[in-house]
């Protein structure tokens, strides 16, 4: 009996350590491509409107409709496939939103979008600016969209720093 412990206990502690060595192996540098259920180790990545173009790790060059990526890492950031949504209202596009962290099973996103006349520094209309909208998703089902009444609370919840958004 003493002895069938042992061997779960090695065996988990093995588990564990081959799992540390797996993530300390992914570095922020390298590329990382989900497509048709394959994921992709690459060299590089260039994320087309149509197409996506990546040099894999043995150097060759593979390009995959954009349409057909669910997932990729690029500079060490994580990208989704998700369905997009406004004022709590599913819309029929799909975009790639940015993984920010995860807590109790809750996942927060962020999408950044160049929204045309508006400054969001002073909510006067001018020059097009970069608006980043923040999404929770629990699994891949939508929770909520964090808005300017909810985000303290949000945000304090996934432990994000206000200022660091």
């Amino acid at each position: 009996m003493e002895d069938n412990a042992m061997k779960k206990l090695m065996f988990t502690i093995s588990l564990f350590l081959f799992c540390i060595a797996a993530i300390a192996n992914i570095s922020a540098g390298n590329y990382y491509v989900t497509a048709t259920g394959e994921t992709l180790s690459c060299k590089k990545i260039r994320l087309g409107k149509d197409i996506t173009t990546a040099v894999l790790d043995n150097g060759q060059k593979v390009t995959v409709p954009t349409a057909h990526i669910k997932m990729y890492q690029l500079k060490g950031k994580i990208y989704e496939k998700l369905p997009l949504y406004a004022n709590n209202q599913k819309t029929s596009k799909e975009v790639f939103m940015q993984f920010i962290g995860i807590r109790s099973g809750l996942k927060l996103y962020k999408y950044s979008k160049f929204v045309e006349g508006y400054d969001k520094a002073t909510g006067a209309y001018s020059a097009p600016s970069l608006v980043d909208y923040y999404f929770v998703f629990r699994g891949d089902k939508f929770w909520v969209e964090v808005t300017s009444q909810n985000y303290p609370t949000l945000f304090e919840f996934f432990r994000i720093n206000v200022r660091e958004s």
